[in-house]
């Protein structure tokens, strides 16, 4: 019974390394949260956010853009990614025009002269598949030409190059918003915006990477 107990004792110390490596490659990993202030104009693959540009003490030119995104990974092709960012960008806008009417002490507000647009960034990696010893000379590249983690091989076949595409895309999403004292035709009410926008997205953020 000892022996069993003991066993179990050193188990669980040695998963403690194990454990402890885990939650701090989660805690690097984290992700980027989505509602974050951004200073430059346009488009730029180093940040992503709301911008906000005052055009009067009631109107507003607002602004998201967001991070550079992976489509390799979409369930239903490239144009079902891409909407599904657009909406989402168009969401995030909406909930900074929401926080920002509220902070000026308006309870509702107006879009106007919404305008999305897409940047596809497609990505081409090229890597060489390595054989082995014995393959005919002709079809082989000196190991000089070879790429560096594929010089464990002594050759490499050019024919048998190949090549990893990974395609992605950044939305910027925007709009001139009015503030409003009372309710008009179109106009959003700010606080249900926020609190629609937390239920869709209060645990939602960008990948780290």
């Amino acid at each position: 019974m000892s022996v069993s107990i003991k066993f179990y004792k050193i188990a669980f110390v040695g998963l403690i390394p194990l454990i402890l490596i885990s939650c701090i490659e989660q805690g690097m990993d984290q992700g980027k949260p989505p509602l974050v202030a951004r200073n430059e104009q346009g488009f730029t693959n180093s940040s992503y956010g709301y911008q906000d540009l005052k055009l009067s003490d009631t109107y507003y030119q607002i602004s998201y853009q967001t991070p550079l995104l992976s489509t390799n990974d979409a369930m239903f092709g490239y144009q079902s990614k891409v909407d599904q960012e657009r909406q989402r960008a168009i969401d995030f806008a909406l909930w900074r025009t929401a926080q920002l009417s509220l902070e000026k002490g308006y309870p509702y507000f107006l879009v106007e002269n919404q305008t999305t647009d897409a940047k596809t960034v497609v990505e081409r990696e090229v890597y060489y598949r390595p054989i082995g010893p014995g393959y005919p000379a002709s079809m082989m590249w000196s190991r000089s030409r070879v790429p560096p983690f594929y010089r464990g091989w002594p050759y490499h076949d050019p024919w048998r190059e190949d090549y990893n595409q990974r395609t992605r895309v950044q939305i910027l999403v925007q709009f001139n918003a009015k503030l409003l004292k009372t309710s008009e035709v179109n106009s959003m009410d700010a606080k249900n915006t926020i609190e629609k926008m937390q239920q869709l997205y209060g645990l939602f953020s960008y990948p780290a990477r």
